[in-house]
Parts: C-alpha cells; structure tokens; sequence
C-alpha cells in the first residue's frame, strides 16, 4: 500500500506577529484502489485540520491544511 505524503518528514509552522500558523501536508495515494485517511493531532483544541478524514480514488491527491 502507498500513500505519498509531503513534506515526508515533518511540519513546520512560522507563526505571523498576527494570525495564524498554517502548513499544508499534500497526500497522493499511488494505489490501484481507494484508501480512506483520518489525521489526528495531539492538541485537538490547538489545531483545525481540514479535510481531517477522507476518501482518495487511485491516484488522487488532497491538500490537508
């Protein structure tokens, strides 16, 4: 099974004077089937992740912010 994401090793958030933090986690499934994803976080009241669950077709991809 292989699910490509990137950046593959790690997120880094600058945090603006004001604002918020924000990075981009890009998923590709490379599979000949779809995969269903979930994200979980740590600090769930700290963190918006959207889409943070989903369906990808073969060969799909989605931009998680």
């Amino acid at each position: 099974m292989a699910l490509l994401y990137e950046p593959n090793s790690h997120l880094t958030f600058n945090v603006p004077a004001k604002g918020n933090a924000e990075d981009t986690l890009k998923l590709t499934n490379k599979n000949s089937f779809g995969v269903l994803f979930k994200i979980k976080t740590t600090a769930p009241k700290q963190f918006c992740v959207r889409p943070n669950a989903g369906y990808l077709d073969p060969n799909e991809s989605v931009e998680v912010k």
